[in-house]
């Protein structure tokens, strides 16, 4: 699931069960909110450093080169994509955090509906 997704998709959990009279799944739904916002955004600070690492790379490359101020110029006005190559760069353990959480709060989220409707 994307980051955004997985960490709506608990907030949603967190308002469909907030008033049932389940604390408990209301503070595992929170939990779940907050590893799943906070894992995709250490995910994303890696994926960028990745990007940024391989601008710089190409920026030295270019000026080795001998290339133009004015191209150099041109390079760093670009904006710093992330690639597929940069989301491999989060470590294995984050995955392993963030996939639990989304889960939990898409399981939460269909507890929730299920209280709801009862």
């Amino acid at each position: 699931m994307g980051g955004w997704t997985a960490t709506g998709i608990s907030l949603l959990a967190v308002f469909s069960l907030w008033g049932t009279g389940h604390p408990i799944w209301v503070s595992f739904a929170v939990a779940a909110a907050v590893l799943n916002f906070w894992s995709h955004g250490v995910m994303h600070n890696h994926a960028m450093r990745s990007a940024k690492d391989r601008h710089d790379r190409l920026r030295r490359a270019m000026v080795e080169g001998g290339a133009s101020q004015e191209e150099l110029d041109r390079m760093d006005t670009k904006i710093i994509n992330i690639d597929c190559r940069d989301a491999d760069s989060a470590p294995d353990w984050l995955v392993w955090v963030n996939l639990p959480a989304s889960l939990a709060g898409l399981v939460l989220l269909i507890v929730g509906i299920v209280v709801r409707l009862r």
